[in-house]
């Protein structure tokens, strides 16, 4: 959609206006969130934070893309979803 007739339909629309802020919002906090959560966890935080949050994506995305999201390398990425998995089994 082009940025001209969202802005149209904003203007047309309160309803429509109000949930495109609601949006914007939401991406705005989890973006701040992400940001918080870069500089103040350690890989192995990130790592089981990740998921902790997200369980079911660790098999659908590439471990690649999972340690460019986490800002590490993908050998450490590996390395603690490892750990992580042990830990779960051994309980």
């Amino acid at each position: 959609m082009d940025r001209e007739v969202l802005f149209d339909l904003y203007k047309v629309d309160p309803d429509i206006n109000y949930v495109g802020r609601q949006i914007a919002e939401q991406s705005y906090i989890q973006a701040l969130q992400r940001i918080h959560d870069l500089q103040t966890m350690d890989g192995r935080q990130r790592v089981l934070h990740f998921l902790e949050k997200s369980p079911g994506l660790i098999n659908r995305v590439q471990k690649q893309h999972l340690a460019s999201y986490l800002g590490m390398h993908r050998s450490k990425v590996l390395i603690f979803i490892s750990k992580a998995n042990n830990v779960s089994n051994d309980e």
